[in-house]
């Protein structure tokens, strides 16, 4: 059986060179829509946890600590 000994090398240089308009070009990541639905899905749990304190009449710590119970 063969063993590699090239190693790859990734260096601080190769990574610096890429600027605000080529890492626009660069396909795949995140999208600006994904970054949204991700922000907009974070507040409703956050909105839902604190209905459900107020709901409960306790802080919302405690609401989270019943929930996971």
């Amino acid at each position: 059986m063969k063993t590699q000994k090239n190693k790859l090398t990734f260096t601080k240089h190769s990574i610096a060179e890429l600027n605000d308009t080529k890492l626009l070009e660069i396909s795949g990541g995140t999208t600006p829509a994904c970054a949204i639905a991700t922000i907009a899905a974070a507040a409703a749990v956050t909105v839902a946890v604190i209905n459900a304190a107020n709901d409960l009449g306790v802080a919302v710590g405690e609401a989270i600590s019943r929930e996971i119970d």
